[in-house]
C-alpha cells in the first residue's frame, strides 16, 4: 500500500524522487526504506526532494486511513503537495531551534567568561567610565593588576562637562594612561569595554572634534614601554565600571589614587584573582 498500490506511485511519480531500478519491492519494505536511505545520503539530485519520503509515507497512510475509515479520496497531488508543506515546516522548525541552541551557548559562554588574568611579565588596567549626561559629573577608573590578578592600585576621578559619552570615555582613556605613564609602568595592557572609545582611537579622522584627546593619550603611550590597548567584554570590566558608575550613581566627585583595592570590591577582585 505504501509504495506499490496505483495512488501510491502516482505519489511517489510526483515526488520525483528516483526509485530502483526495477521499482520498489512488492515484497520487502526493508528494501524500499533501505534504498530511500541510500538515495538522502547520496549526492544525487535536490537535497529537498531528497528528505521528503518520512512525510511522503505519512501522508499515504493518512489518505489511506481516510479512504478506509471516512471514504474520502485525496488525490496524489494532494498527498505530495502535503508532504512537502510538512517536511519544509519541520525543516525551518529545525533550523530556527538549532540556531536559538547556538545563541543560548554563546550566551551561557559569555556570562561565565570574567576578567582574565594577563600573561607573566605584563600588568592589566582595566579602564571603567560612566556617563549620564553633559549636566552632571562623568565618573572615570581604572585599577592595575599583576598576573597574579591581586590589586597593585586603582584610582576614581569626576569630570564635568563632558558633551557625551564617547567624550567622557576618551577622558577616562586619558587618566589611565596618564596615571600609568606617570608612576612608570611597563608592559601594561589597557582594557577598556566601551564600543565609543574603539571607534574613536581606530578611525580618528572620522572623530576631529576629539583630535586634541586622541593626540595626547598617543602621546603619553608612545612615553610608556610596552603596551596594547583591547577591547574587552563587560562581563571582563566589572570592577572598573563599578568604581566609575560610583561617581553618577552615589555622587563621589572626589578624585583620589590609592594602592591596593577599594574595601568594598574585595569580594569581586578575590573571585577574579582566584578564578582563572
Amino acid at each position: 500500500m505504501l509504495f506499490v498500490c496505483e495512488k501510491a506511485k502516482e505519489v511517489w511519480d510526483l515526488a520525483n524522487i528516483p526509485l530502483p531500478q526495477n521499482g520498489f519491492s512488492r515484497n520487502s519494505v526493508f528494501l524500499n526504506f533501505l534504498h530511500l536511505l541510500k538515495i538522502y545520503n547520496s549526492n544525487e539530485g535536490d537535497p529537498n526532494t531528497r528528505s521528503v519520503f518520512p512525510w511522503l509515507v505519512w501522508e499515504v497512510w493518512k489518505a489511506r486511513n481516510a479512504l478506509a475509515f471516512d471514504n474520502k479520496t485525496v488525490s496524489a497531488y494532494t498527498i505530495a503537495s502535503r508532504a512537502f508543506e510538512e517536511a519544509s515546516s519541520w525543516q525551518k522548525t529545525m533550523i530556527l531551534k538549532t540556531n536559538t541552541e547556538i545563541v543560548d551557548v554563546v550566551v551561557r559562554t559569555e556570562e561565565n567568561i570574567g576578567w582574565i588574568k594577563p600573561p607573566s611579565g605584563c600588568l592589566k588596567c582595566n579602564v571603567g567610565s560612566s556617563w549620564v549626561d553633559p549636566h552632571h559629573p562623568s565618573g572615570a577608573s581604572w585599577i592595575l593588576r599583576g598576573e597574579d590578578g591581586q590589586t597593585i592600585m586603582h584610582s576614581r576621578r569626576s569630570y564635568s562637562f563632558m558633551r557625551s559619552k564617547a567624550e567622557a570615555d576618551l577622558w577616562a582613556m586619558l587618566w589611565a594612561v596618564e596615571c600609568m605613564h606617570n608612576t612608570h609602568q611597563v608592559n601594561v595592557i589597557f582594557e577598556a569595554s566601551s564600543e565609543q572609545l574603539h571607534n574613536v582611537l581606530c578611525e580618528p579622522l572620522h572623530h576631529l572634534e576629539f583630535t586634541g584627546v586622541v593626540q595626547s593619550i598617543n602621546q603619553l603611550l608612545n612615553g610608556i614601554n610596552g603596551w596594547s590597548l583591547d577591547h574587552a567584554l563587560q562581563e571582563r570590566n566589572e570592577a572598573a565600571a563599578a568604581i566609575a558608575v560610583s561617581v553618577t550613581r552615589d555622587r563621589r566627585y572626589q578624585s583620589y589614587m590609592a594602592q591596593h583595592e577599594p574595601a568594598w570590591l574585595h569580594q569581586l577582585l578575590s573571585l577574579e584573582a582566584s578564578s582563572n
